[in-house]
């Protein structure tokens, strides 16, 4: 295998393959690659958050993560149905994360429950209908995202503008990969089999009523980024309920763990950029141990620095 093709190698792909090698020097060679690309990746991922934030403004940089989470799974995983079919499906999707989000925070919360319900449940029945591929994990995240994030006017605009030219990329870049791979089902299919009665079919509505009702009592509540509490009980609910049990359980400890970890560092003062830095990594990739974790850390650094700039005028005054 050479350089490239392992380099084109998923994460768990290269991890088997370096479990799988028994030589010292080439399990250290498969190592030596596996981490050039971890750091590519990140590099790539960077320019891309930074590029939409020169591009779209500094508002809008949330918009550059959405797009590069859809591109990153968009290359590999696919929707179950043609290719052509399958650029539908990236059009409607980017169409709901484009107006769901905006809509949503302009109501009341009883009224964004019923918006929630009906977004979160178009993104699961178009792109999660393939459950092996967990799109969920992408769609349902960028929505939460983007709802947390929320801008308005000018901005409103520029995002737009921004997530119409990443479903452009998106589309090009499935299309280039998907479009030799034969398919039997076509985009109706996708309505045609959901049944009340199927697993898949009651996961969709059990991700759609459990991220809803989340949102609602954080808004409720009054709490302040109610997306972390959809984001938390997203990533619990699985379509296995044999792997959503041991799941919810240690997921359940780590957040209550975190709790006065995270209090404790902040109030032992060594300066913003350090201590709540540092918890924020620490807590993200615990939650998110995969690239989803770094993306999130790439885009709240900007946030942590301005926090400082804000705690140091404050000391001063």
């Amino acid at each position: 295998m050479t350089v490239y093709q392992e380099l084109q190698l998923s994460s768990a792909g290269s991890k088997n393959l370096i479990r799988r090698t028994e030589n010292k020097e080439e399990k250290r060679r498969h190592i030596l690659i596996y981490n050039v690309k971890v750091y590519l990746v990140v590099a790539f991922c960077f320019a891309v958050v930074t590029a939409f934030s020169m591009l779209f403004g500094s508002a809008n940089s949330i918009v550059g993560v959405v797009v590069l989470l859809a591109l990153l799974v968009l290359r590999q995983a696919d929707f179950g149905i043609r290719t052509s079919h399958g650029l539908i499906c990236i059009g409607l999707i980017f169409a709901v994360l484009m107006t769901g989000p905006r809509i949503s925070n302009m109501m009341a919360p009883g009224a964004a429950f019923f918006v929630n319900c009906a977004c979160i449940m178009i993104l699961m029945v178009l792109g999660c209908h393939n459950v092996i591929m967990s799109n969920h994990s992408t769609f349902v995240l960028s929505y939460l995202l983007l709802q947390g994030y929320d801008v308005s006017g000018a901005d409103y605009q520029k995002r737009v503008l921004g997530l119409f030219a990443g479903m452009l990329v998106c589309m090009a870049v499935f299309y280039k990969n998907q479009k030799l791979r034969p398919y039997r089902r076509s985009f109706l299919d996708l309505f045609r089999e959901f049944h009340i009665r199927s697993a898949r079919s009651w996961w969709y509505i059990r991700m759609t009523l459990t991220v809803s009702t989340a949102l609602l009592v954080m808004n409720l509540l009054g709490l302040p980024r109610a997306m972390w509490a959809g984001i938390a009980c997203m990533s619990v609910c699985l379509p296995f309920s044999g792997d959503m049990k041991p799941r919810a359980k240690t997921r359940g400890m780590y957040n209550i763990l975190a709790v006065p970890y995270l209090w404790r560092c902040i109030s032992c003062y060594r300066s913003p950029c350090t201590r709540i830095w540092e918890s924020w990594e620490e807590l993200v990739l615990v939650i998110l141990p995969d690239m989803r974790g770094r993306l999130f850390l790439t885009h709240l650094e900007p946030f942590i620095l301005r926090l400082e700039s804000l705690d140091w005028q404050v000391r001063l005054c």
